[in-house]
């Protein structure tokens, strides 16, 4: 099982067969109440092997494909289900299995697909968004990658540790001002440059900037996504921003000497600037499809969206919470066939528009319908204009 620092989907992307189960529920931490858990999950593992009786599976084909789950049913009182999280996700499917336990509670649910059902973890990942932290001052340059829960230091690969480095670096033969911390051959230098302000210092910390985001582009992913955030004093986090070319650098920052902060102090203080930024993002993205609705570069079209959706072709989808529209969607003759009500076939359509935008590098956003674009269950801004391939609708 796995608790995970930065949930990684891609396994579940990546996974391809006719039957995939989903299954999502409540758990409770510590007390008595911890029996539930095991309670809930035996009922959504029988709502799973009526799903696939009814599907026409036979009684040993599904024993076999859900073995992992009755492992864990004949061992009630293991320490699987006293140690659990907030809520819990359990995937299974043909040569596959995995259990996820998240500081998320869900609704508890059971799906039977042709593909694991991520949506319920969309809301764990907004609100889990996952941010890079660089620690800047001229004695030192601290990384860390951190999301809600918790913060880690990352190596500084190809990036000077302090300006003194950087400046021996740029010129071996330039005569640095520093002088050592302690007496110990291991200490780090403390650099005492001219004073701020001068030109000469100006230069100098330009060229560390420099050197520090050349080496952030080569060790960060390109990811507009992934935010980064500032800790340091006010005339270095200005000069910084003025140099970044990095795509998702946070506007606001935490001020003050970082060298006194310890990384979960870094961390607590992070986190209202990320709640903040995120809440900006998300009406930018509110902003940005009204402007490019009327040049086709943005839908409310459900038909339209998953054409797209599967076409790689949603840059930004915005769904409203706690909302299903059932039904199928054929993509290679684009007929859509909507659903009065679940039916044995019918797949969330706004789930799967939320499986192929994120499984091809879009970004998903669960937000109160009420905030979203003309009130629409789902609306997507595109990476260009898409080609109305005139989708059949049927309900």
């Amino acid at each position: 099982m796995e608790s995970l620092f930065n949930l990684d989907l891609q396994p579940l992307l990546d996974h391809k067969s006719d039957l995939c189960i989903s299954i999502y529920l409540p758990t409770y931490k510590k007390g008595a109440e911890t029996q539930q858990n095991f309670i809930r999950f035996k009922n959504l593992i029988q709502q799973v092997q009526d799903n696939l009786s009814d599907r026409g599976l036979g009684e040993k084909d599904i024993d076999a494909l859900l073995q992992p789950a009755y492992e864990l049913l004949d061992d009630r009182e293991n320490y699987f289900w006293e140690h659990q999280d907030l809520g819990l996700g359990v995937f299974c499917s043909s040569n596959f299995w995995q259990t996820y336990r998240l500081p998320t509670s869900f609704e508890e649910m059971a799906i039977v697909a042709d593909h694991f059902y991520i949506k319920p973890l969309m809301r764990f990942i907004n609100l889990n968004q996952p941010f890079y932290l660089l620690a800047l001052s001229q004695n030192e340059v601290r990384l860390f990658k951190g999301n809600r829960h918790d913060i880690k230091s990352m190596e500084l690969d190809d990036m000077p540790s302090s300006l003194a480095e950087a400046l021996r670096y740029d010129d071996p033969e330039k005569q640095l001002q520093f002088h050592s911390g302690s007496s110990g051959g291991n200490s780090q230098p403390i650099y005492h440059g001219h004073g701020v302000g001068t030109t000469d210092n100006k230069d100098e910390i330009q060229r560390y900037f420099q050197a520090i985001d050349s080496g952030l582009m080569s060790l960060l992913p390109v990811d507009k996504h992934t935010p980064l955030m500032l800790a340091g004093v006010d005339y270095l986090i200005s000069m910084f921003q003025d140099i970044s070319s990095y795509p998702n650098l946070v506007k606001d920052a935490i001020i003050g000497n970082p060298e006194t902060l310890l990384p979960q102090e870094l961390h607590e203080q992070a986190l209202p600037i990320l709640h903040k930024a995120l809440n900006h993002k998300q009406q930018e993205s509110i902003e940005e499809y009204q402007e490019k609705q009327g040049i086709g570069e943005a839908s409310d079209h459900l038909s339209k969206i998953l054409t797209a959706a599967y076409n790689g072709q949603i840059d930004t989808l915005m769904l409203a919470e706690n909302e299903e529209k059932w039904g199928q969607f054929d993509p290679n003759n684009y007929e859509l066939d909507i659903h009065s009500e679940r039916s044995l076939q019918s797949n969330d359509l706004l789930e799967l528009a939320a499986f192929h935008t994120v499984k091809q590098g879009g970004e998903v956003y669960l937000m109160d319908k009420n905030t979203l674009p003309n009130n629409s269950s789902a609306a997507a801004i595109f990476r260009y204009p898409v080609v109305n391939y005139g989708v059949k609708v049927t309900n």
